[in-house]
């Protein structure tokens, strides 16, 4: 194999193979190499482990004689990124052992992978009826307000670092919901695609935000796998069979009794110099007391003190008042982009806080917490 290739465009293609490979440690070696082969006018990278599969294509480079490698994709990444970008590199396999690589007035030889067999993955779907798109501004909204709250050691292993995504349950709409038990995150959009309730790991969610860049990204969704396609990359994601409950949450029909609108940055202020009283303390509570146009924020440390702090709002309630970790709370707050919070409280749901962005009702948190002083207005 002889190629010539502009470098940054190489180490940007390795860059994408890096976001998949494993270290040297892994249990599968073949994890931590990546398959370069030159054909027909293609450069094509090929990399695998536990969960994906990628092949990504090229046709932006002079290939003088056809070929293929296999090579540690660390090593190959590394060496490649630090090569002077603007300049061409020329990657040539000059016996079964050994790639040439040259670059500007650089020249090194790096020892290749011998003896290995690439296994030949089928990225073709099965069929086209499990076809879908969402934009890459749904998967990025799907990291900053869902996937976050799906991370954490207190839930059982079925749901944990999982979302749920479902479109079987309101007519031309997508759900996604994550939960650690304590909260919930919420997004819903409009959707037009097949029917169908899956468990997703938030790996998944990152990998395809990383990968692809394009305005809208097409889904093929298969009973154990999601195939991502675009121009010159395919991506498979196995699904884990295992991972199939998710809790019974009603998400539609949440009815707000009581509106109230804090601004944000009053929030955060008030939520930080409580954390600061119990910083030796990840779970402190902090104490929220609503009365007619103030909300009272309030935290107690036997050791460090105590804080109040006091926030002029508009507001209908008489004395509701509930205790919560400040943590839990300030996570949801930093997530939403709005200069506004809602807080939606419903007489039927007084243990559960809605949380909404302002601006876009399609992002809702529902949070437990414990009422110290009922509903009333």
């Amino acid at each position: 194999m002889l190629i010539i290739i502009n470098n940054n465009k190489l180490s940007n293609l390795l860059k994408k193979v890096k976001n998949i490979t494993t270290d040297k440690d892994s249990n599968n070696k073949i994890y931590s190499y990546v398959k370069i082969s030159a054909y027909d006018g293609v450069l094509t990278l090929e990399v695998l482990n536990s969960i994906f599969s990628a092949k990504i294509c090229s046709n932006d480079l002079k290939i003088s004689k056809e070929g293929s490698i296999i090579i540690d994709a660390n090593l190959i990444y590394e060496l490649i990124s630090k090569l002077s970008a603007d300049l061409d590199t020329t990657i040539e396999n000059v016996d079964t052992a050994k790639l040439l690589i040259k670059n500007g007035k650089f020249s090194g030889n790096v020892n290749t992978i011998v003896n290995c067999e690439f296994p030949d993955i089928n990225y073709e779907p099965a069929s086209q009826n499990g076809s879908f798109e969402l934009s890459k501004k749904t998967f990025e909204h799907l990291i900053t307000h869902v996937v976050p709250f799906s991370l954490t050691n207190q839930l059982k292993q079925e749901t944990k670092d999982c979302i749920l995504i479902d479109s079987t349950r309101v007519e031309n709409k997508i759900e996604f919901a994550a939960t650690d038990t304590f909260q919930l995150a919420y997004l819903v959009e409009d959707f037009n695609g097949p029917k169908f309730r899956k468990i997703i790991d938030c790996e998944i969610i990152k990998m395809i935000n990383n990968l692809f860049n394009t305005e809208k990204i097409k889904l093929f969704l298969e009973e154990n796998s999601i195939v991502v396609i675009s121009e010159n990359l395919k991506l498979l994601c196995k699904l884990n069979s295992s991972k199939t409950q998710f809790p019974q949450i009603n998400l539609v029909d949440n009815k707000s009794d009581f509106d109230v609108i804090v601004k944000k940055t009053n929030l955060l202020n008030a939520l930080e110099l409580c954390s600061i009283i119990n910083l030796k303390d990840a779970f402190s509570k902090i104490d929220l007391t609503f009365t007619r146009n103030n909300l009272l924020i309030s935290s107690k440390n036997i050791e460090n003190g105590s804080t109040e702090n006091n926030i002029e709002i508009n507001c209908q309630l008489e004395n509701f008042a509930f205790n919560i970790v400040n943590k839990t709370l300030t996570n949801v707050i930093k997530s939403i982009l709005s200069d506004n919070i809602v807080f939606k409280f419903n007489n039927a749901k007084p243990k559960i806080v809605f949380i909404c962005d302002e601006k876009n009702s399609s992002y809702k948190y529902f949070i437990a917490v414990n009422v110290t002083s009922p509903l009333k207005n």
